[in-house]
């Protein structure tokens, strides 16, 4: 049986899911990058009196 080529209404059901799992993934990578980089602050920050200065800006 050959194959039939598809309908236009399914590129645009397939475009349309492309562009919301584009959208959901930036969505949840936002929150995710600036989690770390608030975490990683936090971290600096707490441990700021713990290292040696010198080694890192004489």
């Amino acid at each position: 049986m050959p194959l039939s080529p598809e309908s236009p209404a399914s590129d645009s059901v397939a475009l349309q899911v492309r562009t919301d799992r584009l959208q959901l993934l930036f969505r949840q990578s936002f929150l995710a990058t600036f989690g770390s980089v608030g975490g990683a602050t936090v971290l600096s920050w707490l441990q700021h009196d713990l290292g040696n200065h010198a080694v890192i800006a004489p």
